[in-house]
């Protein structure tokens, strides 16, 4: 056992329980769904550079690992402030103004796609800054 947070299946295997969690590292999970070992990565973007009514594309693994994200949350960074990823409440309507999804079409560059949708022109995305926890399973 390593530690409290990964245990050893097979020979340098490891199946993590709480994993570390470090930016853009792939880890395999003792968690199951549909009967197939869960994997976890965060994705950090250190700068949101997009404007309103476009997309940010965001690369998480290559299309050719066969990968089925089964869940996405997300938090954007403002200043001091953080909230939770879809982001409501800075337009006059409450409506969002900042929404997440995941393409797993093959692209054109051999990776699969998180994109931020930035929906309102009045808020400064240039001084923000997001994080993602994406759970997959491979086919």
């Amino acid at each position: 056992m390593k530690g409290s947070f990964g245990v050893l299946v097979y020979p340098n295997e490891w199946e993590w329980t709480n994993p570390p969690m470090k930016p853009g590292v792939e880890y395999k999970t003792t968690e199951r769904w549909n009967w197939k070992p869960v994997y976890v990565k965060r994705i950090t973007v250190n700068s949101i550079k997009a404007t309103s009514g476009k997309d940010m594309g965001i690369p998480w693994i290559s299309n050719n690992q066969g990968a089925i994200p089964i869940s996405l949350t997300g938090l954007l960074k403002h200043g001091n402030q953080y909230r939770p990823i879809p982001v409501h409440g800075y337009s006059d309507s409450g409506a969002p103004i900042l929404t997440c999804d995941i393409e797993t079409d093959d692209c054109s560059d051999g990776q699969h796609h998180i994109y931020l949708k930035l929906l309102h022109d009045s808020f400064d995305y240039a001084n923000s800054s997001a994080e993602f926890v994406i759970k997959y399973i491979k086919e």
